[in-house]
């Protein structure tokens, strides 16, 4: 009987929580609690180079006519937490597009990898750079060849991410990008990248709708009054 009381509590509050619910905005920057002086808590990780700044370039940079692949994260503090995610999306700024191709595909994944770890950057790893692109997927998201270096795009995060992000609460939550579409050939530029140049500068924001305060209250009293109702 608890048991269904329970269920029937959950399912009331994600119904509730799936209307139009009224919600607030909060935001979270990787410049919030840097691991690094003077660095976002953004950058990226290869197998065979070794990161120096908190750049967030995503996809293939040449040496000697070589490609070599750049996964990038991004690590937000979430220490200021307390309420519940309904949705999140990440943006960050565009900086420069050195691809051939008209658009490029971004996957968005979990990292297991702690952010001391993360922000090492002072040795190659081919786990951690393993790790930025072959977790639970957040999304894809396509970024076209058009457009201004200052123009900020926003990624839209799927209900994996949400869960985690609710999960990681009160500690810091990490995002992980790789470039899905890279053919393995360099173009006139060396690269074949999006967020080139970025050099850890611009807006890279987690961007969280959480309940009002009236709602989480109507959600309580709702939930009150069918664990009553049950038990009548």
């Amino acid at each position: 009987m608890r048991a269904r009381l329970i269920a029937g509590l959950i399912a009331s509050i994600g119904a509730l929580l799936a209307t139009d619910a009224p919600a607030q905005v909060i935001v979270f920057d990787t410049s919030q609690s840097p691991f690094l002086s003077g660095w976002n808590n953004s950058g990226w990780w290869s197998e065979t180079q070794i990161p120096t700044s908190d750049n967030y370039f995503t996809g293939n940079s040449s040496v000697y006519g070589v490609p070599h692949e750049h996964r990038s994260y991004f690590t937000f503090d979430l220490a200021t937490l307390t309420e519940v995610a309904l949705s999140a999306t990440l943006e960050v700024a565009r900086y420069d597009y050195v691809s051939s191709a008209p658009y490029e595909t971004i996957g968005l994944f979990e990292v297991s990898t702690s952010p001391a770890d993360l922000h090492v950057h002072k040795q190659t790893s081919a786990s951690i750079f393993l790790d930025l692109g072959s977790g639970r997927s957040y999304g894809t998201s396509v970024v076209s060849s058009g457009g201004q270096p200052n123009d900020v795009l926003s990624f839209p995060l799927n209900a994996d991410a949400v869960s985690d992000i609710n999960a990681a609460h009160g500690g810091f939550f990490s995002i992980g990008g790789a470039l899905l579409t890279l053919d393995g050939t360099i173009g006139d530029s060396g690269s074949e990248a999006i967020f080139s140049s970025s050099g850890g500068g611009g807006p890279q924001r987690l961007i969280l709708q959480v309940p009002e305060p009236a709602t989480i209250t109507l959600l309580a009293f709702g939930g009150l009054a069918l664990i009553r109702r049950r038990r009548m």
